[in-house]
């Protein structure tokens, strides 16, 4: 008879991670509020739930939002996303088992294009490997209007056999530049 182990919970910490701006119009400074590029992920953690060794955890990180009211000739930008390890009691599932989808957007508001990263779950993309980001979602165009684009992230964690029981906790990080 085999025994299999579960895991308690995988649970993520979702970060945003903010690029600075600051403008200028016609010689004149205007606040970083009013003409900006910012990034906005849910607070708090994300449980995907109990699953053991050799199973396949999947959940929704919750809305990611990207304004762009920086009114510039275009308002190109790329949010990329990465992750740690995900570690517990002196164990890890490594990143390299942790996979992200962005999916389609739902806002998508401003002239120009929005791009998903990984339109579907067969799109996904593993966040180790390179410990390169992965694109999660691009904008390119949009003449002098700004956007707001927003997706809704599905994080696909591959648990190993070797997997001991207990809870694992990663961190997920958006960014946008």
């Amino acid at each position: 008879m085999r025994k299999r182990a579960a895991i308690s919970a995988v649970v993520l910490a979702v970060v945003p991670t903010l690029t600075p701006t600051s403008s200028a119009v016609a010689g004149a400074a205007v606040p970083d509020r009013l003409l900006s590029l910012d990034i906005t992920v849910p607070s708090g953690s994300v449980s995907l739930g109990h699953g053991g060794p050799g199973s396949v955890l999947e959940g929704a990180l919750g809305q990611v939002t990207v304004a762009d009211t920086r009114l510039g000739i275009t308002s190109n930008w790329t949010a990329s996303v990465h992750a740690t390890d995900f570690t517990g009691g002196g164990r890890t599932i490594s990143v390299s088992n942790v996979a992200y989808w962005s999916g389609p957007a739902v806002v998508a508001q401003g002239g120009g294009i929005f791009t998903p990263g990984q339109a579907t779950r067969a799109a996904r993309m593993t966040l180790g490997g390179s410990g390169a980001p992965v694109t999660a979602f691009s904008h390119s165009g949009g003449l002098l209007t700004g956007s707001t684009g927003a997706w809704n992230p599905q994080l696909v964690v591959s648990v190993p056999f070797s997997t001991q029981n207990g809870d694992y906790r990663g961190t997920v990080t958006h960014s946008v530049v």
